[in-house]
């Protein structure tokens, strides 16, 4: 991977939250997104990393500073092998969409209005008992 001089702005929930998942799924999604978003940052750019909660929700958002994403693109950026990078197979995202519609979760690109994209994932928030007492099968 490239190195380059980028801010990493994180800004957590100020309240506790669950997710119910599989985290070898889950870690592989944001790690999906976080490397997208340093692919398309420039030098000295930054990606920021935010994390909202309700009763109902667990927003999880990934925004990078670099050229967004062409306006035409965007309804294709899902689909499998498309890319609009110079190497890659073009399945990284088809496999992080797949990854949330397992966790019921829904996974969205955009552009921000002051440019860059926007990663935006929202998961259905599980309840403090639920996260305690459900345990999720990953076929191990």
């Amino acid at each position: 991977m490239e190195e380059k001089e980028l801010t990493l702005r994180v800004t957590p929930t100020p309240v506790a939250c669950f997710v119910l998942g599989d985290e070898g799924e889950l870690e592989s999604l944001f790690i999906n997104l976080l490397m997208n978003a340093h692919e398309a940052t420039p030098r000295g750019g930054s990606v920021e990393l935010e994390l909202t909660a309700s009763e109902r929700a667990v927003v999880v958002e990934v925004a990078d500073s670099g050229p967004g994403i062409p306006p035409e693109r965007l309804r294709q950026l899902f689909d499998p092998f498309f890319t609009t990078k110079a190497r890659g197979s073009g399945l990284g995202l088809t496999i992080s969409a797949g990854i949330a519609a397992r966790h019921r979760a829904k996974l969205r690109a955009s552009n921000r209005p002051a440019g860059g994209a926007l990663f935006t994932v929202e998961f259905p928030a599980a309840t403090t008992v639920e996260a305690t007492t459900t345990r999720v099968n990953t076929g191990g």
